[in-house]
């Protein structure tokens, strides 16, 4: 018994090791608003927030205190934050000013009724 608390032990501390390895963080789709991009209601998207965001990636940035999906683009001079649907305007971010970038959206999790 005490070497199977023991091992439990272990191997929750490597997972913990890993997830801080990878610093990942889960985000819950809560509304039906970006259904049309293809994020339902109750998706768990698994956010890497030590990624470096490149162009083409979808990001979650946090501005005001709400939360933001959207796909990173490049201009010359700043991103260029497009909407993952079209009822949403894109906006761009200066280089100069540091992105608000909570992290990269790596994986999507869904769960499929039976």
């Amino acid at each position: 018994m005490v070497q199977e608390k023991i091992q439990a032990k272990s191997m929750i501390d490597k997972m913990r090791q890993k997830d801080e390895l990878f610093d990942n963080q889960h985000y819950i789709v809560r509304t039906n608003g970006l259904a049309a991009a293809g994020f339902l209601p109750g998706d768990e998207l698994l956010i890497d927030r030590k990624a470096l965001p490149v162009p083409g990636a979808i990001v979650l940035l946090e501005l005001d205190g709400k939360f933001l999906l959207r796909r990173l683009g490049q201009q010359q001079h700043a991103w260029q934050l497009l909407p993952l649907h079209s009822g949403l305007a894109s906006f761009e971010w200066p280089f100069h000013r540091p992105l608000p970038l909570v992290g990269v959206v790596k994986k999507i999790l869904r769960t499929v009724a039976a």
